[in-house]
């Protein structure tokens, strides 16, 4: 039989199973500490190793088991564990035991010399804070078998019964020096780690030290945090390894350059990791200009490495210094993939994407193949710059680069999909990532709403939304409620906003400010004011902070329904909240004061944007012209585009217009015209404003300026509308030109616009005033075959043109017209048609449509009282004066009448009172007034009024009784009741 092997032999021979003796706790403390650095898995004849252990009689505890194994207290290797045990059939997954005496027999051996030697190392050791050694513990290293009383606790004297016995006793002998050299080993290896331990303590003391200070601490302060442990560091440099390790950790880059300067005047042994330790913590807080420094000044002895320059590059890209980062790359003797990671990356940072791809390109050049993280940077390399064609080609090339794309791959390409606005390739990528066996998580689908948001597909967006818990993905506020509220904030759909607002609440998340803004932006678009002021009204219920994009949204709403009192308060109170108003406020404001017509306050808020720093663009000076137009402030039109030219604004199509409309309306056809001049060459002039223009020239009765304008259209490349056609023809008729007027109106068509209402109205006033009353009946009947109704306009152009051409009979028969269409006659309507009547000499029809005019509801005026007088008389009558007493008197009458239908009977006392002179001066005013309550079918009303008229001095005959009795007659009633 061959000799016993020392222990670190059967460590190396036997497998890691753990046997441990009954022995003191701070023993087991103390070989916790001391133990093997290199743990192994536990062995799976442990249990075997167990049972011998309790055959010999040794108490084993589990939790010391488990823990000695742990720190790695025996090491060896299951491989030979066949040629001892019969257990290896566990590893080879072979469950056949095969039983040999003779392996059997060595398997006790080994197990007794195992538990001897353990039991004899163990009883070596102390406390784990001290290690020393008695001059009776050194008795311990001389010879197992010339020290029997010591080897009373070890496995000798626990009578350790096996088939083996008797020959491992032979054997005790030549293995005594193996196991003395064996005990010396773990002797030593104990106080190695113990004094370890103590220095990393002190490692950890100081950095605690360091942490304490400020990160401008100067060389003294620092010096003073290393007070007393210096010898310690010079002994063990890599201490400061892990003081400048836990200063880059806390991001403190100022503090590890003031230890590298503290060890160098201390003579502590400074080398390459040091170095690299104060450039990553440079890095990690963003000061790259330190990181360069220590870079370039490393003492002559220490020559920076790969992770020296690999740190550098990521500091200058994280610093937007991609010139350097590409500069340390070129500059590196051997770049390898992580330092074209980190260079792509610094160009990635600073929008460089040529340079990115072309840093790519150059890997296989350099002898580098690119890994996986260099596709994925470069692909958000064109994420980042919305190139989504660059994208998808080095999504599609990986594979070729024998790379397969992970999730972080196919996330960046859709979000470049969705920033190009190509929704369609963001959801064919979203549906490859199954068939590439990847997972779909939230970001693959917030980028895939975004991109459904971004081109307005809300209905795709909300079926993404929909679609997570069947993913099993719980959606979240920020990335996947916010992306779906804002889809449907695009796509103008207020109520699907609010439903996914109400449904964050219930779903016990607390909606943030950007969900309460997509909710206030949806009703804004929606034009639903009132929900979207009570979306803000209640952000502060929900613990929310209204930011500036909240209230410009909620102004915008109010601005849509015009409540410029609302939109200007909340503007105002943006400075109570500390919110500076911007550009977005003012301008929403403006717009929300231009509607209402309060071009002061408009005013007020332009003058004002100075005051907080904000300059006024386009869009504010385009909404105060506006204001400003329509009140014809052409003054201050004038001065606002004198400002735009100064602010190097030039003014785009609404300014103009609004410009020259305000001269328009202001009567200013030059200073019209010569705005059309100025803005020629800077803005082709729109059709609003060469409408606004004509309209100016028209109504400065320059009807040849204004066809002019009309001609030029075609050479600016301008297509006439009705607005511009109608505005000529009204020029045209202003001129009293009723050839053009006609001439437009029929060549319309040309010009691919029907004419409406006005176009008509207009032509037939130029004929009126050409006494071309033929032409204007024409033009009056062709209104109907265009499927138009003619309006009041139109009938009394009709008829003044036929009371010019002496033709009495058509404008009596146009009126007549009118009243069956029930349209509103006027003074116009019968003063014309009583001059066309006049002219004829037709004093009685004069005299009828005079008398005509109360039951109208229509106010005689002078012209038809005029008109009246002189056909009676042409008619030679002496009795035209009293015509007129009687059209008075009746108009008297029709206005008491009125008040009585309104009133009733128990007023009709008060109202004969307060008209007693007229009733008395003129007896006809009664009889009228009975006559028409009978009209109107109120026999009580006239029976009232005649008995207050017999109570009174008003004089009652019996044309007053007959009138009252009819009245009785056309109710039905047999008899009047009398007061």
């Amino acid at each position: 039989m061959r000799p016993q092997a020392p222990l670190n032999q059967l460590f190396a021979e036997r497998p890691p199973c753990v046997v441990v003796a009954r022995f003191p706790a701070q023993c087991c403390r103390t070989l916790l500490v001391h133990g093997l650095d290199s743990p192994r898995p536990p062995c799976c004849c442990e249990a075997r190793c167990l049972k011998k252990a309790d055959r010999a009689g040794v108490s084993l505890a589990a939790d010391q088991t488990a823990a000695l194994w742990a720190r790695g207290l025996i090491r060896g290797r299951c491989a030979v564990r066949s040629a001892s045990f019969q257990c290896g059939s566990r590893h080879n997954n072979n469950h056949n035991h095969i039983h040999n005496p003779s392996l059997s027999s060595r398997s006790d051996q080994l197990d007794e010399q195992l538990l001897r030697e353990l039991g004899l190392a163990v009883s070596r050791c102390e406390l784990p804070e001290k290690v020393k050694h008695s001059p009776e513990q050194q008795k311990l290293k001389s010879p197992v078998g010339s020290t029997p009383g010591k080897l009373a606790e070890a496995p000798s004297s626990r009578q350790v019964t096996s088939s083996g016995s008797s020959s491992s006793n032979d054997n005790n002998s030549s293995s005594n020096n193996n196991n003395n050299k064996s005990s010396s080993s773990l002797e030593s290896r104990s106080v190695s780690s113990t004094k370890r331990k103590f220095n990393s303590d002190v490692a950890v003391e100081v950095l605690s030290r360091l942490l304490k200070l400020r990160p401008t601490s100067g060389e003294e302060q620092v010096s003073a945090a290393f007070a007393g442990e210096t010898e310690l560091f010079l002994s063990d440099p890599i201490l400061a390894t892990q003081v400048i390790a836990g200063l880059a950790k806390h991001r403190l880059p100022e503090l590890a350059t003031q230890v590298l300067n503290f060890m160098r005047r201390s003579r502590v042994e400074a080398n390459v990791i040091h170095f690299n330790a104060a450039i990553s913590a440079c890095e990690k807080a963003g000061q790259w200009q330190l990181a360069l420094n220590l870079l370039t000044k490393m003492p002559a002895s220490i020559s920076p490495d790969t992770r020296s320059y690999n740190i550098a590059i990521a500091a200058c890209g994280k610093g937007g210094q991609w010139q350097l980062a590409l500069c340390i790359l070129h500059s590196m003797p051997s770049p390898s993939e992580v330092s074209f990671n980190a260079a792509i990356t610094a160009c990635r940072l600073g929008g460089q994407l040529i340079r990115a791809l072309s840093l790519l390109s150059q890997m296989p050049l350099a002898r580098v193949m690119p890994d996986l993280i260099s596709y994925n940077v470069a692909i958000s390399a064109c994420e980042r710059s919305s190139e989504w064609q660059l994208a998808l080609g080095l999504l599609s090339g990986m594979p070729d680069a024998a790379l397969a794309p992970d999730v972080i791959s196919y996330n960046s390409a859709i979000s470049a999909c969705a920033k190009g606005g190509r929704w369609e390739q963001a959801l064919g990528l979203l549906g490859k990532m199954p068939v590439g066996r990847l997972e779909v998580d939230k970001i693959s689908l917030n980028a895939a709403l975004n991109a459904c948001s971004q081109a307005g597909q809300w209905q795709l967006a909300l079926g993404i939304f929909c679609d997570m818990p069947a993913m099993k993905l719980t959606p979240d506020v920020i990335s996947c409620y916010n992306a779906a509220m804002s889809a449907c904030e695009k796509g103008a759909q207020w109520q699907p906003v609010l439903a996914l607002l109400i449904d964050l609440r219930l779903a016990s998340f607390s909606p943030d400010v950007i969900s309460h803004s997509a909710a206030i932006s949806a009703c804004e678009k929606g034009r639903q004011w009132q929900i979207a002021l009570g979306v803000f009204s209640q952000m502060p219920e929900m613990r929310v902070v209204a930011d500036r994009v909240s209230i410009n949204a909620a102004i915008s709403a109010l601005e849509k329904g015009r409540r410029w009192q609302l939109a200007c308060a909340l503007t105002s109170s943006m400075q109570l909240r500390r919110i500076a108003p911007d550009l977005i406020s003012f301008s929403a404001a403006i717009s929300a004061c231009e509607k209402a017509g309060e071009w002061t306050l408009a005013l007020s808020l332009l003058r004002n944007m100075p005051i907080v720093r904000v300059t006024a663009d386009l869009i504010s000076y385009s909404g105060t012209l506006s204001a400003c137009e329509k009140v014809g402030r052409w003054q201050l039109a004038f001065a606002f585009l004198q400002d735009m030219s100064e602010l190097r604004l030039v003014a785009d199509t609404i300014a103009s217009c609004s410009a020259i409309s305000a001269c328009e309306k202001g009567g200013q056809w030059q200073k019209a015209l010569s705005l059309v001049r100025e803005l020629e060459g800077q803005l082709q002039a729109s059709v609003i404003g060469i409408s606004a223009a004509m309209s100016a020239c028209e109504k400065g009765r320059q009807w040849e300026l204004a066809l002019n304008l009309l001609s030029e259209m075609p050479s600016r490349r301008l297509a006439p509308d009705e607005i511009s056609l109608n505005a000529a023809i009204s020029a045209c008729e202003k001129g009293c030109q009723w050839q053009q007027a006609a001439h437009l109106l029929n060549n319309m068509h040309l010009a691919s616009v029907l004419p409406d209402v006005i176009s008509f109205s207009a032509t037939i006033s130029a004929c009126e005033k050409g006494r071309q009353w033929q032409l204007a009946l024409g033009v009056l009947n062709t209104i109907p075959k265009m499927r138009l109704l003619a309006h009041e306009i139109c009938f009394n152009a009709a008829i003044s043109a036929c009371e010019k051409g002496g033709q009495w009979r058509q404008a009596s028969g146009l009126l007549s017209d009118m009243l069956a269409s029930r349209l509103s006659t006027d003074e116009i309507s019968f003063s014309a048609t009583i001059s066309a009547v006049e002219k004829a000499g037709q004093w009685q029809k004069a005299l009828v449509l005079l008398s005509s005019l109360p039951v109208k509801s229509v106010t005689p005026d002078e012209i038809s009282f005029s008109a009246a007088i002189s056909a009676c008389e042409k008619g030679q009558l002496d009795f035209s004066r009293d015509a007129i007493d009687s059209a008075r008197s009746r108009d008297v009458a029709s206005a008491v009448v009125n008040k009585l239908l309104q009133s009733g009977e128990e007023q009709v006392g008060g109202i004969l009172a307060s008209e007693i002179d007229e009733l008395v001066a003129d007896p006809r005013i009664s009889t009228h007034i009975i006559e028409g309550l009978a009209d109107h079918g109120m026999p009580h009303l006239a029976a009232e009024v005649l008995a207050s008229m017999l109570r009174s001095r008003v004089e009652a005959n019996m044309i007053h009784v007959s009138a009252a009795i009819s009245a009785s007659e056309k109710a039905g009633l047999f008899c009047p009741t009398w007061p």
